[in-house]
Parts: structure tokens; C-alpha cells; sequence
């Protein structure tokens, strides 16, 4: 039996069928992205929940939206070749939203995250950083990200190996 979707049950859901390679680090930047982890199983079990699900469609320019699906089916290749929602119904910035879950190439436990670049869940998230967990595998942890003053600090970062909140670890998942 699969466990409910909250935080404690992410690691189920986000991690479970995934092994991050020991060669990783000679890996070419393309081989990388596939390793952005696969929350599909995770929006699967929150649409079942009956729970409102938001996915990002990007808008070009390193804007963004959140618009809600109803299925994994309405997603197709986007504009970034990320899945994404072809039609915009409703769309909700990230003050309506409970919980946003941030991808990452790598992150630190204090909630540093360095993305791709573009800046489009830094400028999303603006003013809005304390319902984030940031979605990273534990070999990709570093210390210390650098960070510029455009970038959001994420509130918590989860690894497969449990919950990160202001560089402390949470027991218990």
C-alpha cells in the first residue's frame, strides 16, 4: 500500500526508483538533465488525494506559470522540452499554493539551489520562498551555493535520505 502524500511519504514518491550513477560527474550535460528527478508518481497520488495540482509552463524570457491539471495526460513537450500543461485553464501564482516543489541540479542543506540558469523559479517565486522544498539527490549537497541577490532561498530541501529546513536535518522520514 502506498503511504498518503505529504512531506514524510515525498522520499516514496520522488526517489524510490532512481539510483543516482557513480559516474555522474562524467556525465555530459545532457545525460545530467535526465537525472532532474521525475515527480510523476508524486502528482499521480496528489490527484487521486483529490488535491489541486499546479505544474510550471514556461512563458519564454525566464517567465513562468503554475497551471493547474486535472491528469498527467494533459502534458506535453514544451518550449524547454519539460512536460508541460498545453492549454492554460486556471493559473495561480505562489501565494495560493500549500507546498511548491523546486527542482534543482544541486542544492545546500541551508536551502542555496542552483538551477539551470534562467531564473524562472527565481522570478515565480519572488516573496514567496516559505512553502518551497527543493528536490535534490544527497550526493548533490554541496556546502556552499553561490548565490545573487535575484536568487530565492528555498525553505527546505529534500534528498532521499531525508528532509533538509535551515541546514538542519529532519528526523524522522
Amino acid at each position: 500500500k502506498q503511504p498518503g502524500l505529504d512531506i514524510k511519504a515525498m522520499p516514496y514518491y520522488i526517489f524510490r526508483n532512481y539510483d543516482y550513477p557513480e559516474d555522474a560527474e562524467r556525465m555530459t550535460e545532457r545525460q545530467k538533465e535526465d537525472l532532474l528527478l521525475d515527480t510523476r508518481l508524486a502528482l499521480r497520488q496528489a490527484l487521486a488525494e483529490g488535491k489541486q495540482v499546479f505544474v510550471p509552463k514556461c512563458m519564454g524570457q525566464g517567465r513562468m506559470l503554475a497551471v493547474q491539471i486535472r491528469s498527467l495526460e494533459e502534458l506535453v513537450p514544451g518550449k524547454l522540452g519539460i512536460p508541460e500543461p498545453e492549454h492554460r485553464t486556471e493559473i495561480r501564482g505562489p501565494e495560493g499554493m500549500d507546498l511548491i516543489l523546486v527542482p534543482c541540479l544541486c542544492a545546500s542543506t541551508d536551502g542555496k539551489r542552483l538551477g539551470h540558469g534562467g531564473g524562472y523559479y527565481d522570478r515565480f517565486l519572488a516573496g514567496h520562498a516559505e512553502k518551497t522544498v527543493c528536490l535534490c539527490w544527497q550526493r548533490m549537497l554541496w556546502e556552499d551555493i553561490p548565490m545573487e541577490k535575484t536568487d530565492v532561498k528555498m525553505a527546505a530541501v529534500l534528498t532521499e535520505n531525508g528532509l533538509w529546513t535551515r541546514g538542519t536535518r529532519t528526523e524522522g522520514l
